[in-house]
């Protein structure tokens, strides 16, 4: 499995979420494999089991559902897994730092 990781990184990776609403909201992602990713939630109001929008940079929306919130954090879980190429693409774009583990 291979897991990117920007914490302490200069370059922020913003993700852009939209609610079954229609609202939306762009939140810092912490950390992103090619499962789901850890956004920082700052106000955002969504809850575990809500059906979102997730669009990272360069790519086109994917359905996801919230799967925990805690104060600063919450984790989603894509739908369909994201391809190990594209995980290596955002780390090339963004100069995220990228590590195999097993």
């Amino acid at each position: 499995m291979t897991t990117v990781s920007n914490w302490n990184q200069p370059n922020e990776l913003l993700a852009t979420c939209r609610s079954r609403s229609g609202s939306i909201m762009q939140l810092a992602v912490l950390d992103l494999s090619a499962t789901g990713c850890m956004v920082e939630r700052r106000a955002w109001g969504a809850k575990p089991e809500d059906h979102i929008l997730i669009r990272l940079p360069g790519l086109s929306y994917m359905p996801a559902s919230v799967l925990w919130v805690e104060e600063d954090a919450a984790g989603i879980a894509f739908d369909q897994p994201m391809y190990e190429p594209v995980l290596v693409h955002l780390q090339q774009r963004l100069g995220l730092d990228i590590r195999r583990t097993a």
